[in-house]
């Protein structure tokens, strides 16, 4: 908004600026709770990843809008950039390892099946809802498919 008082010589249109509010919930507020969540969810590496791909949103959005052109580079991009999505949604495994002991606060749900959250401290008391509380993880073996996350930091 500085930026543009200085550039129309401290003239501003006002019907303007509730519309530019709302652009900057959108591309500014709501990305950044979707981020938060996504990291929360899927790990630091794979929510970056996402997140960096809001740059081909926002060409695909002027495409579809304003008619922008699109050139050979962006769709050769798009499609590296898809390639690295898919190759690292397939790097899970699984094996059997040890979950050490820990007691942290995230945002979880009592009722999903990871075997890390059937744990009794129900505050709500709906085992559906998503919450997040200080909460211990015990001591355990045991084989399942993960990705690297918070759960599932350990050597191979």
């Amino acid at each position: 908004m500085i930026i543009g008082l200085i550039l129309q010589k401290g003239q501003i249109q006002l019907n303007y600026v509730p519309l530019a509010l709302v652009v900057g919930v959108f591309s500014y507020g709501i990305s950044i709770v979707l981020y938060v969540i996504s990291a929360q969810n899927l790990g630091a590496t794979r929510s970056q990843i996402l997140f960096s791909t809001a740059p081909f949103w926002g060409i695909l959005a002027a495409y579809f809008l304003l008619g922008e052109p699109v050139s050979l580079i962006i769709i050769v991009s798009f499609f590296l950039l898809v390639l690295g999505i898919v190759c690292t949604h397939l790097a899970s495994h699984g094996h059997e390892h040890l979950h050490e002991s820990i007691v942290h606060i995230h945002i979880h749900m009592h009722s999903y099946a990871d075997e890390h959250h059937n744990h009794d401290n129900l505050e709500s008391g709906n085992a559906a809802m998503k919450h997040s509380h200080l909460h211990e993880h015990k001591e355990k073996k045991h084989t399942h498919k993960h990705y690297s996350d918070l759960h599932h930091r350990h050597d191979h």
